[in-house]
């Protein structure tokens, strides 16, 4: 298991790790074994979150939560002719389905609100704390899952930008992908470039926000549902 450190790169402990590290500034692990991974942050911490673990049977959970778009479950069929690893029934034994971007449909659904903050520079020490963000970019770049939404989001924010730059999801990137002039891109991609980055290059970044009703019932859960002891050690 390896540690991520809010000073590594991205290269090195991934973007979404990296990310996770320097914003929550909780424990974060990865590991390509991930029950290993698990075992050992058990022996450090109360409550363990799995990214992307629903369909990671060889781990215990005593919480199941899933998360979607607007997409929800898509066309209904399985990879590859869908977009799903599970058929949708599997949503009825889980304990929240949370709702990023679209409309809830019903009492069962959670809606999460990504709400924008104020642009910040993507490397600090070149820009001056007193200067003013601008409201007008050469280029939006991204490698996400959704660019669509990036883009939308800047544009309901009256942020003006002339081209759009998308790279795959996860993408590295190096100081030759980043055109000249002046770029705005999301908090995952910023992590990768910070360390070549230039003085007109900013992102956008946005916090969650969940009803007090939400935070409550999951709050109950993790207070009523003892966790059982595995044979894999948690």
């Amino acid at each position: 298991p390896y540690h991520v450190q809010c000073t590594d790169s991205a290269t090195w402990a991934g973007d979404e790790p990296l990310l996770m590290a320097q914003q929550a500034l909780v424990p974060v692990v990865i590991d390509p074994n991930r029950v290993r991974g698990g075992q050992y942050l058990a022996q450090h911490c109360d409550v363990i979150i799995c990214d992307d673990g629903l369909q990671h049977y060889a781990l215990h959970r005593d919480i199941e939560i899933v998360v979607m778009d607007e997409r929800r479950v898509g066309n209904g069929w399985l990879l590859p002719v869908g977009n799903l690893r599970e058929l949708p029934a599997r949503l009825r034994s889980v304990d929240f389905i949370i709702l990023n971007s679209a409309s809830i449909q019903n009492k069962h659904e959670i809606q999460m609100q990504l709400l924008p903050q104020a642009l910040q520079p993507v490397n600090p020490a070149s820009v001056s704390q007193f200067a003013k963000p601008p409201v007008e970019f050469d280029y939006l770049m991204t490698g996400i899952g959704n660019p669509q939404r990036f883009e939308d989001t800047c544009d309901s924010l009256s942020i003006v930008f002339h081209n759009t730059l998308y790279y795959p999801d996860h993408f590295h990137y190096r100081p030759k992908d980043v055109p000249s002039g002046s770029v705005i891109m999301t908090q995952k991609d910023a992590v990768k470039c910070s360390g070549f980055a230039l003085a007109q290059w900013y992102y956008l970044p946005v916090k969650a926000t969940f009803s007090e009703h939400f935070l409550s019932d999951l709050t109950t859960l993790l207070n009523t549902r003892t966790p059982v002891k595995q044979t894999n050690g948690f």
